[in-house]
């Protein structure tokens, strides 16, 4: 037996053109692909629900808390600009009722003192009104002096009043100029009974201060303020200083003015009728005296 034909070479695997490779080396190779191509799914769909979870998410999250606050602030701003067009809407619509008021007033004033005066008195000199002429020792006096009436008082924290007897006046406007020579206040009286002392009197300072109020009784205790204030850009401040006093008096409604100018208004219905008068007082001191000239009455 020959070398050569004891050991004969193994055969080769056919690998010509156009055959495959045998099956075992087939399956092998699709196990790892298949492998290859879940585990890299698998990293990709890591990878998105990583990012879907940890970025995308908590982003759209702050793009809806984002517009949810902006949608707020646009509502509250929205909400503010139509309180304040409402404020604003509210307060023109008061300016315009306070100065159709004011602007009325000052009108019925007009209407009411254009005509010729029922009662028009120069206060000279005593006539047919029968205006008091009194002298009480340590109370006060009414007397025609110096081309003026003068009410005087001659007591601290004390109102001497003096009347015209004769005429008697419901509805009507009663102006009189006065002129604070000694004392703090002056003043007028309406719808009066002097007999038994009730009135209402319309009083105004030296300070520039004023009020409306009601006597009942010959008690100054009693007296009753309607209403009160300061209008000194109104009333002339100090002594010797002359200011025109009136009151429009119709029905239970009363206006006052002051230098042709409105005051205040007042309602009340305790006196129907009644005499005109003037006064004079002092709250510290122990007299006053104030001078009083060209009384006028229209009625209404």
């Amino acid at each position: 037996m020959s070398f050569h034909s004891q050991f004969q070479q193994p055969s080769q695997p056919d690998l010509r053109p156009g055959r495959e490779p045998s099956s075992k080396q087939k399956g092998f190779s699709k196990t790892i692909t298949v492998g290859l191509v879940i585990l890299a799914l698998a990293l990709i769909g890591g990878g998105l629900l990583f990012a879907f979870v940890g970025i995308i998410q908590p982003y759209q999250k702050r793009l809806q808390a984002t517009a949810t606050a902006q949608a707020q602030v646009l509502q509250a701003t929205e909400v503010a600009r139509t309180q304040a067009n409402a404020t604003a809407a509210v307060l023109a619509t008061a300016s315009a009722n306070v100065m159709a008021t004011a602007t009325t007033m000052q009108e019925l004033y007009t209407q009411a003192t254009s005509g010729n005066p029922t009662l028009n008195d120069s206060l000279q000199r005593q006539n047919g009104n029968k205006w008091d002429v009194v002298s009480n020792r340590g109370e006060g006096s009414c007397l025609f002096k110096d081309n003026a009436y003068h009410a005087a008082a001659l007591q601290a924290d004390y109102l001497f009043a003096c009347f015209a007897t004769s005429p008697s006046f419901s509805n009507f406007a009663y102006q009189v100029q006065l002129t604070i020579l000694q004392g703090d206040y002056g003043g007028i009286i309406f719808r009066a009974n002097g007999v038994n002392s009730k009135y209402y009197y319309f009083r105004v300072g030296k300070d520039g201060g004023y009020d409306i109020s009601i006597s009942h009784d010959s008690n100054s205790a009693h007296d009753h303020i309607l209403k009160s204030g300061f209008a000194p850009s109104i009333i002339a401040t100090g002594l010797n200083r002359p200011n025109l006093v009136a009151v429009l008096a119709n029905e239970s409604n009363f206006y006052f003015y002051v230098n042709q100018k409105f005051l205040v208004q007042v309602h009340d219905s305790t006196n129907q009728s009644g005499q005109i008068g003037v006064f004079g007082g002092d709250f510290a001191s122990t007299s006053a005296d104030v001078s009083f000239t060209n009384a006028k009455v229209w009625k209404i």
